[in-house]
């Protein structure tokens, strides 16, 4: 082969020669390009055949020569498609000689690397492939082609392929693991990742069709710490955006059950991903549990977990996931001191602890994710609370609160502990606010449950805005998320705020009297809630009689009050609890005006029973001032909730 390419380039340099001599002899001229089938086609057809059975580089030269002969001494047009459906350029990237690739990546023009082949791939996707599967010893070469090839036109590392996915290169880059089993692929990974965002950073934020982030490729193909913080360095919106199934990026590390430090990466830069549902209603922490339950070998022992699943199970939930869950809790349950102490040591202590697997893994990323939605769900109500007592960098250890005291413990101080002093916190104190933070967020009942057996005294302890587990059950917004069945339909499963205060006030009703830092009773907090069981405000009320004639600390208001305004809000224009949209599973949001008992008529028998159980209360709300007035304004949004009087500038 070889030897018929120097015959080649033999015969195209004597003829190209005589071509040029003789310029005014057309006869002879037309003899040539008939010999040479000097056309474009044709000359496309020779390079790539040239580019594709290893010919040297001068004889590829002698080609580009006759090309531009054949063009006037114009450049070499690399663009034209061969009987192959891609472009000299695309053969050559996929299989040509490294110094015949870098010639002719010398010669082309930036044009040329944006011309897509028949599947739509540019140079760039094939090379990406080719370094994969090729020696290493061609690696630091090839990577020095590519950074020629996007430092001289950086727009090929957007465009996508015509492939199901539509992948750019950046894409195809991260899911190499798919076609290479190289061992240093993830170094490999990196350095094009890097290269790729050093010349053309927008790279980081392209979206394709199903909605999917160069971030998504990454945590679902289980890409290195390093390539996720590169790609988050330049794009951190990207941990926010959702897939064509509602999913962000930290889903599918939490269905991967993934290191705790790329959990980290994620949560450290946006808090708020923590809270995130799916197109189910599946938070990260519903995939954290429903993944460690899964892939626990035993039901009788949840220490020992097999191998991560395969693409194909991701999403997949053990159709006796309840039954699994509650022998779980009760594992624990009987096996407390055991659990504690696995929580309380560092992994490196215990011999023979593999992180993926054990319990002390699964609840380390428990617990990042629920003191992350906890940091960003406390900052966030505080901006509507306007009030800011948590500065995220701290963690608070409040002081217990005597089960025997009838107090409003309105006096008790708080600890606060520099974020630099946790390391010396240790059991107990470091799940200071995870019972807390597992009744405030969207999870399940089961996660709050096995923190109360790992911290008991959580129950009786404030937070940083003085407040109990109670309070947050109270204040929870009630969840539904559906669950596939192997014979295809598929089950609703309702988390609400009703199962957390039945689990919650019993283990300390006394805190039915605690005030938080805003002057408010679990109670007020209830009455707010769009979604809360007028039962539980009777439960409530029988743990504390006299929280019947208490103001709120927010609006002033007493609870009949605050009941008559809080279903006027929900029915007034502005009501955001009105109605259900059932088109959003995200939203989880009951239709209580259905049923033969509508929210409307609940809430007028409850404002009755409210003034039933003391009807002396109307004399000091007549003293509030007008009644009619103010539940007006404050229906209406013109009252100042931190004050109770009237905004300004409002009609």
């Amino acid at each position: 082969r070889q030897k018929k390419w120097r015959e080649l380039e033999g015969f195209l340099e004597t003829t190209t020669t005589i071509s040029s001599s003789s310029p005014g002899t057309s006869g002879q001229g037309e003899d040539n390009k008939i010999c040479l089938g000097i056309s474009n086609c044709n000359i496309n057809e020779a390079m790539s055949y040239a580019c594709r059975y290893d010919a040297p580089l001068s004889t590829v030269k002698s080609i580009c020569n006759a090309c531009n002969q054949n063009n006037n001494n114009n450049d070499s047009d690399l663009t034209g498609t061969s009987k192959s459906s891609g472009t000299v350029l695309h053969e050559a990237v996929a299989r040509a000689k490294l110094d015949v690739l870098e010639y002719l990546l010398d010669i082309c023009s930036a044009d040329h690397l944006v011309v897509q082949d028949v599947d739509g791939q540019v140079c760039l996707h094939i090379l990406v492939r080719r370094i994969f599967n090729s020696p290493e010893s061609q690696h630091p070469k090839l990577l020095e082609l590519m950074e020629k090839i996007i430092k001289k036109n950086p727009r090929c590392t957007i465009i996508a392929d015509r492939n199901l996915y539509e992948e750019n290169p950046l894409v195809l880059a991260l899911k190499t693991n798919l076609y290479c089993d190289l061992a240093n692929c993830e170094n490999l990974c990196l350095q094009m990742t890097s290269l790729i965002l050093r010349y053309y950073a927008k790279s980081a934020s392209s979206v394709s069709p199903s909605g999917y982030t160069p971030l998504h490729s990454a945590t679902y193909h289980g890409r290195s710490l390093e390539v996720m913080q590169e790609i988050i360095s330049h794009y951190k919106g990207g941990c926010l955006v959702r897939n064509s199934h509602g999913e962000v990026p930290l889903h599918f590390l939490c269905m991967r059950f993934d290191d705790t430090a790329k959990y980290s990466a994620i949560l450290e830069n946006i808090p708020a991903s923590a809270r995130c549902k799916d197109a189910n209603g599946l938070t990260p922490l519903h995939w954290t549990f429903i993944r460690y339950l899964a892939l626990t070998d035993d039901a009788d022992d949840f220490n020992t977990v097999s191998a991560p699943l395969d693409y194909t199970k991701f999403r997949y939930i053990p159709h006796n996931y309840e039954q699994l869950a509650k022998l779980f809790v009760e594992h624990v349950k009987n096996h407390t001191s055991e659990y504690k102490n696995c929580v309380a040591n560092d992994v490196s202590t215990l011999e023979g602890c593999d992180v993926s697997g054990d319990f002390h893994g699964f609840w380390a990323r428990i617990r990042l994710l629920l003191e992350a939605g906890y940091t960003y769900t406390c900052n966030h109500d505080n901006e509507d609370d306007r009030k800011s007592a948590y500065s995220r960098g701290f963690v608070y250890t409040g002081k217990l609160i005597n089960p025997s005291s009838s107090s409003t413990c309105s006096n008790l101080s708080i600890d606060r502990r520099t974020h630099n002093s946790r390391s010396t916190t240790t059991g107990a104190s470091e799940s200071s606010i995870l019972v807390h933070a597992s009744c405030m967020m969207p999870c399940p009942l089961y996660i709050a449950r096995v923190a109360h057996y790992l911290d008991n005294s959580a129950v009786r302890r404030r937070d940083a805005l003085g407040r109990l587990p109670l309070h947050y059950a109270c204040m929870y917004e009630d969840h539904c998320w559906s669950m596939r069945l192997s014979e295809g339909s598929s089950r609703t499963i309702e988390e609400g705020s009703a199962e957390r205060i039945g689990f919650v006030l019993p283990l300390f009703p006394q805190a039915a009297r605690v005030r938080d830092d805003f002057r408010r009773l679990p109670l007020h907090w209830a009455l707010d809630n769009c979604n809360i069981d007028v039962e539980v405000i009777y439960t409530l009320l029988g743990e504390y009689p006299a929280a019947i004639n208490l103001k709120d600390g927010i609006t002033k208001l007493y609870p009949f009050m605050q009941a008559a305004a809080s279903a006027s809000y929900k029915y007034s224009s502005k009501g955001v609890c009105a109605t259900s949209n059932s088109s959003d599973p995200s939203s989880n949001r009951k239709d209580t005006t259905q049923g033969p008992r509508g929210f409307a008529e609940l809430e007028l028998s409850l404002v009755y029973h409210l003034l039933k159980k003391s009807p002396d209360i109307v004399r000091c709300a007549l003293s509030f001032g007008s009644f009619d007035d103010t539940l007006m304004e404050f229906s209406c949004g013109n009252l100042n909730t931190s004050t109770g009087k009237r905004k300004r500038g409002l009609s």
